[in-house]
């Protein structure tokens, strides 16, 4: 069987949402793996949008 070979996006919320849709990573690890570590990391990446970076702080807090 031939499989076409992609790169994993850069971004964490676009390689979930690739993983997602992809039936060779359900085929490998199992339906119930591949939802438990979705859910999991789908949690993690909306904790991580909450978060204020050093560089956010230094360029706009001067600001005020």
């Amino acid at each position: 069987m031939h499989r076409e070979v992609y790169h994993v996006p850069p971004q964490l919320h676009d390689a979930l949402h690739f993983a997602r849709k992809s039936d060779f990573v359900r085929e490998v690890l199992g339906e119930r793996v591949v939802e438990q570590f979705l859910q999991l990391k789908y949690a993690e990446w909306s904790e991580y949008q909450t978060q204020v970076t050093d560089w956010e702080l230094k360029r706009y807090f001067a600001v005020l």
